[in-house]
This record gives C-alpha cells, sequence and structure tokens, in this order.
C-alpha cells in the first residue's frame, strides 16, 4: 500500500535525481536537465507555495515515486513520477490513486487534470484506468469527473 508523504528539503537530492532521469525529461514538457541549485531554489518555492502540494510515495520502507499537485486556473493539475527501478510495477496507478484523494481533499468539487504527451502510453493507459478521460488530442489533456 502506497503512502503519500508530504515532500521536505531533505528529500531535494532524491527528487532532483528523479527529476533528471533520462526517461523521466523524454515525458516532461521542460525535458531540460535540473542542477543542484537550480533545483533547490524550486524546491524551497514550491514547498511555501499555496497553490501546490509535493508528496513522496513511500511503499513500506522505499521511496518508489513523487506526486505534484497544482491549483491552478480552477482546476487541479496532476504530475507523477516513478522510480525507474520501480516502473511497470503497478506504482504509477498506487500513486495516483492516492493523489486524486489528497486532490479531492484539498480542494474539494475542483476539476482535476493531467498533461500528457501523446507519446507516453503508460502514463496515458494510468490515468485513462484511473477514471481520467480524454479531453485533447494536442497534448492529450486528460480531465477527472
Amino acid at each position: 500500500m502506497i503512502l503519500l508523504r508530504p515532500a521536505t528539503l531533505a528529500d531535494a537530492e532524491l527528487l532532483r535525481v528523479w527529476r533528471n532521469d533520462p526517461e523521466m525529461r523524454k515525458n516532461s514538457f521542460d525535458s531540460s536537465a535540473v542542477g543542484k541549485r537550480e533545483h533547490l531554489r524550486w524546491l524551497r518555492a514550491s514547498l511555501r507555495s499555496k497553490t501546490r502540494k509535493i508528496y513522496v510515495a513511500w511503499d513500506g520502507s522505499m521511496p518508489v515515486g513523487e506526486g505534484r499537485l497544482d491549483s491552478l486556473d480552477g482546476v487541479v493539475e496532476f504530475d507523477i513520477e516513478v522510480a525507474r527501478e520501480y516502473r511497470r510495477a503497478g506504482y504509477g496507478r498506487q500513486i495516483l490513486s492516492a493523489l486524486v484523494a489528497k486532490a479531492r481533499e484539498w480542494q474539494p468539487g475542483v476539476p482535476l487534470v493531467a498533461h500528457v504527451k501523446a507519446f507516453n502510453t503508460p502514463s496515458l493507459r494510468t490515468f485513462l484506468g484511473a477514471g481520467f478521460a480524454m479531453k485533447s488530442s494536442q497534448c492529450l489533456e486528460l480531465e477527472m469527473r
């Protein structure tokens, strides 16, 4: 069972390593590598933000990924990452399910959306399997009703 723990500054290096994973970068809308200082600056600002929530996903004593929620323009936008060594083991679905619960608790009644690159089949399957529906085919905007 996945537990989502709010991220802290102590998670900075772990989150940066996951962010810089080549497959993650390929599937990200910002595919540039992130340096330590830049990432730490971003994480500090994100942790202070009232419109962003970042969680580290744990399976027992193992960190297996992260989930991020952004409250933007009347919607909650999702972003999930599964650590390379845990991909294709069902963790994406579990992280997303736990993240949906966090989003509904944080912003009740607000539409939930995700943006997925068209070629990112694993993420697309994960979001569609969780009840999101295709809204646009350009970057595969998905919305949960």
